[in-house]
């Protein structure tokens, strides 16, 4: 796992292997109502519009004093591909006002990757990079980096837990100069991935 800033952007990714159920799993990470059990700076959040496949999600994440909580309105994507799916999410504009005591947030990418890279294991590949839309002090970010960074950790124990499931292999990554979160996953995250690209003309139908 590592964490890196781009620009006044925070970006997280972690990876782990697990031993279970493709489908299982791309459903658990699908239900928002889940994910308190694996990620402590979530708050709450809804489906605000269900397409099947793609949807419109709000979610707000708990602040760090002394700053101010962030929600967020995204284009959630649910998508196959190559022994897997990919459910990747963008914030959008939509009409969804902030709950007065938050700053609304921009993601800029985020998501995960779960891939089966041998029958009944699964490569589970967590990435997020946001703008918090707002001055916030180093201590703050390097707390909400290191938050973020543990969210597959977390994810990893709660879903060993609670499928009975085995971990088999954790991929941990050093912060260094030579890492680039814009390559690799990180691109996949943003729309490369073909029909989901969200155009503004879909965006707009959308709403």
């Amino acid at each position: 796992m590592y964490v890196k800033e781009i620009g006044g952007n925070l970006a997280t990714k972690g990876e782990t292997i697990l031993k279970g159920n493709l489908e299982q799993l791309v459903e658990y990470v699908l239900d928002v109502e889940k994910r308190p059990e694996y990620d402590k700076m979530y708050n709450s959040g809804c489906v605000l519009k269900d397409y099947g496949g793609i949807g419109i999600v709000y979610q707000k994440f708990n602040g760090i004093f002394p700053v101010k909580s962030r929600d967020f309105v995204i284009l959630l994507c649910k998508e196959r591909i190559e022994k897997g799916f990919l459910m990747h999410c963008k914030s959008i504009e939509y009409d969804y006002p902030a709950d007065g005591k938050s700053v609304r947030a921009i993601a800029v990418s985020a998501g995960f990757e779960l891939k089966e890279v041998e029958p009944g294991m699964i490569k589970v590949t967590y990435i997020t990079e946001s703008d918090p839309c707002g001055d916030l002090p180093g201590i703050v970010k390097r707390q909400a980096g290191k938050m973020q960074s543990g969210v597959i950790i977390k994810f990893r124990e709660v879903v060993m837990k609670r499928f009975k499931w085995h971990h088999l292999i954790s991929s941990e990554h050093r912060i260094n100069n030579k890492v680039n979160v814009t390559n690799g996953p990180f691109n996949q995250i943003r729309w490369s991935h073909g029909k989901a690209k969200p155009t503004a003309k879909k965006i707009e139908a959308l709403q």
